[in-house]
């Protein structure tokens, strides 16, 4: 489990670099789920180099506030990828607690403490045994 304590405090922390932002100053929802992509959102990806449209492909995911667009991912590699929000991986999963901020320390800035303790969103993805998947 995380150390709440310990996060707490960093949320005093600024970051190394960049600016101190007052994180009390911004609202932090829901976004409505949604599966399929505004054509000026897809349009603008592309001038941007990103192909929102790809359909066999799996390296471009879409992330609009804490909401993460997958559904068409889990309805295309279905039997092949594992794909699900990081809440539903921790719930099914024993073994992701052990994974779960690994990477990083959720004490290293306020940022990184506030995801560690107001985390929502995310994904959990992984490729089943025996498979392989075009990205």
């Amino acid at each position: 489990m995380l150390r709440d304590e310990e996060i707490r405090k960093a949320l005093e922390k600024p970051a190394k670099y960049g600016v101190d932002l007052d994180l009390s100053r911004y609202g932090f929802g829901e976004a409505e789920e949604f599966t399929e992509i505004d054509r000026d959102v897809s349009k603008r990806g592309m001038e941007v180099g990103v192909d929102l449209d790809k359909k066999e492909s799996i390296s471009t995911f879409l992330h609009v506030d804490y909401s993460t667009v997958y559904k068409s991912v889990q309805r295309q590699f279905k039997g092949d990828l594992e794909l699900m929000t990081i809440d539903e991986a921790l719930k099914k999963y024993d073994w992701v607690h052990d994974l779960f901020w690994k990477l990083r320390d959720p004490c290293e800035d306020k940022y990184t403490a506030f995801t560690a303790l107001n985390a929502k969103g995310g994904y959990f993805m992984r490729i089943l045994e025996n498979r392989k998947i075009l990205i």
